[in-house]
Order: C-alpha cells, then structure tokens, then sequence
C-alpha cells in the first residue's frame, strides 16, 4: 500500500510518500508501521513534532490511569 500525503492530529496535512510495512488491531485501534520515503526536510520536522506530541500525549494518558 502507498501513501501519498499524511493528515497529522492538528489536521495539517504533510505531502510525503510513505510504504506500509506491517498493520494490526490494537485496542479498538490500527497500528502501523511505514517507510517513508521523498520526506521534504520541513515535512521531517512537522512530522517529528507531531510524533513528540503524540507520545506526551499517551505519557500524560497513563499517568491519569
């Protein structure tokens, strides 16, 4: 499966072009593991802040639970 653009959690969307490499349900979820590959620099970085969220995110999550 190719990947053509990416919608990151703040909805901006990042044109790359990315090869899923593995799929599974997780939880009520879908985890997946992608290759990216033509990543413009300053997508690399929209896409770096958007994962170092994300992670905050969960940290904060589990520390409620």
């Amino acid at each position: 499966v190719e990947v053509e653009a990416l919608e990151l959690p703040d909805h901006h969307a990042i044109a790359c072009s990315a090869e899923i490499r593995h799929s599974h349900p997780t939880q009520g979820r879908v985890h997946i593991g992608a290759r990216f590959t033509q990543l413009a620099p300053q997508a690399e970085r929209q896409l770096l802040q958007a994962i170092v969220e994300l992670e905050r995110e969960q940290l904060r999550k589990q520390s409620r639970d």
